[in-house]
């Protein structure tokens, strides 16, 4: 009986470990975004059903969407915290603890098509003002590989790709950050249309990544990581990439 009662007692610990995870995401169509006041998106779902597997559904609703600066800022300060979706990069390697992958992205380097603008090699980028977000890991990655910091034009909050689709539709800038898979859902994105953009230059794939703050206990990682394999394995996981026509 003592073994059951210190068994039990155990997988209550843990629970409540898990349930203290104060999660944060942005608006990032398709992989995290708020729908008729209801959090969705590839990354959302995907956690919606880890957490099914860990018994901990209710702790989905407790979801914060707030700017990604915020979110990221958050994370790396404060224990027991994760945000998604979050690239992984060699530069941020050490400053989370990671469960994942949820997907692999391509980032585009967009522009109206009627401009005529060639990008052969990112350092061009230095003949044209672009549009980027704060905090993401593409404009981290621009500032590394010669692009000049006066060329880029930062945008903060949780309306950012707005500014930036807004700024690149009046021609303020030349072209803008941003990812494939999300101009499909041009709905989210002051109602933009695929079709009205061009890659001018796709910068290397992204892996996306649930990161959590790096002093998360190891055994709340595990437990997280099994529950994204299993999702994965089950056919959820693939469910919920055919439901935002992703391959």
């Amino acid at each position: 009986m003592k073994k059951l009662i210190l068994s039990a007692f155990i997988m209550l610990n843990l629970f409540a470990n898990d349930a203290k995870i104060k999660v944060y995401t942005e608006t990032y169509p398709p992989f995290n975004m708020e729908q008729n006041g209801i959090l969705t998106g590839v990354s959302s779902d995907i956690l919606n059903a880890m957490y099914q597997e860990m018994g901990l559904s209710k702790e989905y609703q407790k979801i914060k969407i707030v700017p990604w600066a915020r979110g990221y800022k958050i994370v790396q300060k404060k224990k027991n915290t994760m945000l998604f979706s979050t690239t992984r990069s060699k530069a941020r390697e050490t400053m989370f603890k990671w469960v994942g992958p949820i997907y692999t992205t391509k980032q585009d380097i967009l522009a109206l098509n009627y401009n005529n603008i060639k990008i052969d090699k990112l350092d061009d980028l230095n003949n044209y003002k672009v549009g980027a977000i704060l905090g993401w890991a593409t404009t981290d990655y621009l500032l590394n590989h010669g692009v000049k910091k006066e060329n880029i034009e930062i945008y903060v909050g949780k309306d950012a790709s707005n500014k930036g689709f807004n700024k690149l539709n009046t021609n303020q800038i030349d072209c803008f950050i941003y990812n494939q898979n999300a101009i499909q859902y041009d709905k989210y994105l002051l109602k933009v249309l695929a079709s009205n953009y061009k890659t001018v230059y796709r910068i290397e794939q992204d892996k996306l990544y649930y990161a959590f703050n790096k002093n998360t206990d190891d055994k709340i990682i595990s437990k997280w990581q099994k529950a994204l394999d299993k999702v994965k394995k089950s056919g959820k996981y693939q469910t919920i990439l055919n439901k935002y026509n992703l391959k």
